[in-house]
């Protein structure tokens, strides 16, 4: 009976010590989007293992005017980590643990919070767990940029402009526009929906046409339709100006499997031509095959005064949604 008592106690002592997350009912998140809460040993964060965590997720957001890193970190040690900290939206806790023999990665949702993000990062040794987040720094930084993201979706859901979105089933498009978007401009081939206040303008296109063969997924190609779209579309406040793409500045592209469709992304900036507007955008081109149309649905920020990175996150989540209808 001595020996299983001991036996017990030591089995506790490594539960509570390597994984003390508390499965409670969760509270509302607190904490600004794109803040993650680090909780790990001052001396380990000044060393390799905080290094390689800041290196990934605090690296500069592409496709903006001024550089943005992706998210913002704070750190505390793990004896500080009460009650107050216990509902922040993003979580890595970084935990040495001597019981275990071999490092790992844990992904979860809503520990002590919802809808909460929580990574916890366990291992024996300060070798294998600068080994250990450099092979998955990337993979962490993705879990927090795709929950960020569908948090925001889950509330666009919640909160979504129905007689928008039901403007959009004739344009064989479906995408969740959340409360606050007005639609500006409704044609066969050209929609314009904007959110607009003194400070900040954040608008969405959507423009198509007849799909030819597979050479139109070139930056050049769709980069001249873009342009012509904007031309005839889009002036500006000044005579003989009109939105255009920044050409001088890098252009990011990605191959998405998107809601089980191809979908190539583009990020850039726009600019207005013979005026000094200019700002981010994020565009997905797809084809509707049923119609044989190419289909282009991007969205853009204006916001002079302010960082772009959490106006263009929004969306990002709202063209993420986007389906081709019947």
């Amino acid at each position: 009976m001595k020996y299983i008592t001991i036996f017990l106690f030591l089995a506790l002592t490594v539960v509570f010590s390597c994984d003390n997350t508390n499965r409670e009912f969760p509270v509302n998140v607190t904490g600004k989007p794109g803040e993650i809460l680090v909780i790990i040993e001052e001396n380990i964060w000044n060393r390799e293992p905080g290094e390689e965590l800041r290196q990934s997720l605090t690296s500069f957001q592409p496709a903006l005017q001024q550089e943005e890193p992706m998210f913002k970190l704070f750190n505390i040690s793990p004896s500080s980590f009460g009650d107050f900290f216990r509902s922040n939206r993003n979580i890595i806790y970084v935990k040495p643990c001597e019981s275990t023999d071999s490092a790992s990665v844990q992904y979860k949702n809503d520990v002590w919070a919802k809808p909460q993000s929580y990574v916890e990062i366990t291992s024996p040794d300060i070798q294998q767990l600068v080994r250990i987040i450099h092979n998955n720094k990337n993979k962490i930084l993705d879990f927090f940029i795709v929950t960020e993201r569908k948090r925001l979706q889950d509330t666009y859901k919640t909160f979504r402009e129905k007689e928008i979105i039901q403007k959009l089933s004739s344009h064989h498009i479906s995408l969740v526009i959340p409360k606050g978007y007005q639609l500006e401009a409704d044609s066969t081939d050209f929609v314009r929906i904007s959110s607009e206040t003194p400070a900040i303008n954040q608008s969405f296109l959507i423009y198509e046409y007849n799909y030819s063969d597979t050479n139109v997924f070139t930056n050049e190609h769709l980069l001249a339709k873009r342009d012509s779209f904007l031309r005839s579309h889009i002036p500006g406040t000044v005579p003989g100006s009109w939105m255009t793409t920044e050409h001088n500045f890098s252009i990011v592209t990605n191959k998405l499997n998107l809601n089980n469709r191809g979908v190539y992304e583009i990020r850039g900036l726009w600019k207005v031509q013979n005026d000094f507007m200019n700002g981010p955008f994020i565009s997905l081109t797809t084809v509707d095959k049923k119609r044989n149309k190419v289909i282009t649905v991007e969205g853009y920020v204006y916001a002079p005064k302010s960082d772009k990175l959490e106006y263009i996150r929004q969306m990002e989540a709202i063209l993420y949604t986007l389906q081709v209808t019947d």
